[in-house]
């Protein structure tokens, strides 16, 4: 058998018959195999530490859509997905109809998503509308200080572990704006730098901020998703962000050149 390097599934198969055949029988044959046509949820392609071959298992996926004020699907959204820990941070866009989908890696490869979940999502150029929601970690016993949108039909998790989450409707509401300016020991501004939301810790119904029931590490998205550059005065302007309520702790982060980063928090 001829296998494939990178995946060690067989490529091609050649076999012959040790007992005795009819005449129009073959005694030997070919077999090659095409694994292109297979979708990607189907089965893992790598193979987990641990295996001497490649489990067949099937992905669980989240999935919903993406609705404006009025009901109506929002199309070519941006839609962010991250988990408690920050291992798991992926993004994608609505189709036409405004549904998403992310794909989550099978059991014993990749990363797992631990509750909680958050999802954002919003229209690059419109600063002002944000549609979001935080699957809580039911374990939690934090009660937020707050009203999250949450309209999910179905969630399969194992404890802590979110494996599937489908029928999920984020609706776009209005998008709370940070802006500020930066500036080193002297006051002098700095332009160029750039400058993002590190996290935010939700306070819960008694104004303490948790991290941990309601709150995920990363909120800036991945890559250069919710990162701003300021001006030539220094100034900046954070948009798409969620509105949460008092007391919830919110944890800013800066670098440029030149200069050692810093982080700063308010609530």
């Amino acid at each position: 058998a001829w296998i494939d390097a990178l995946t060690m599934l067989p490529r091609k198969i050649q076999a012959e018959l040790v007992s005795e055949t009819h005449d129009d029988n073959p005694k030997s044959g070919e077999i090659t195999c095409n694994y292109e046509p297979i979708a990607d949820d189907v089965f893992a392609m790598v193979i987990p530490e641990g295996f001497t071959e490649l489990p067949r298992k099937r992905r669980g996926v989240m999935s919903g859509r993406i609705l404006d004020e009025h009901e109506q699907p929002v199309a070519n959204a941006i839609v962010y997905v991250t988990d408690r820990t920050g291992r798991f941070s992926e993004q994608t866009i609505t189709d036409e109809s405004g549904q998403f989908t992310f794909k989550l890696p099978p059991e014993g490869v990749g990363a797992y998503l631990w509750l909680p979940v958050l999802l954002r999502a919003f229209v690059e150029g419109v600063p002002d509308k944000i549609a979001w929601s935080i699957i809580k970690d039911p374990a939690g016993k934090a009660e937020p200080g707050g009203q999250i949108p949450y309209d999910v039909a179905y969630i399969d998790n194992d404890g802590r572990r979110l494996k599937s989450a489908n029928g999920i409707t984020l609706r776009m509401e209005p998008a709370g704006t940070i802006a500020g300016q930066l500036t080193d020991v002297d006051g002098a501004p700095i332009p160029n730098a750039k400058v993002k939301l590190l996290r935010c810790e939700p306070a819960d119904k008694f104004g303490n901020s948790t991290p941990t029931s309601i709150g995920v590490l990363h909120w800036d998205g991945p890559g250069e998703l919710g990162i701003v550059r300021t001006d030539e005065n220094g100034r900046y302007e954070l948009n798409n962000l969620l509105q949460l309520w008092k007391r919830t702790r919110v944890v800013i982060h800066a670098e440029a050149e030149g200069f050692l980063s810093d982080t700063t928090s308010f609530r």
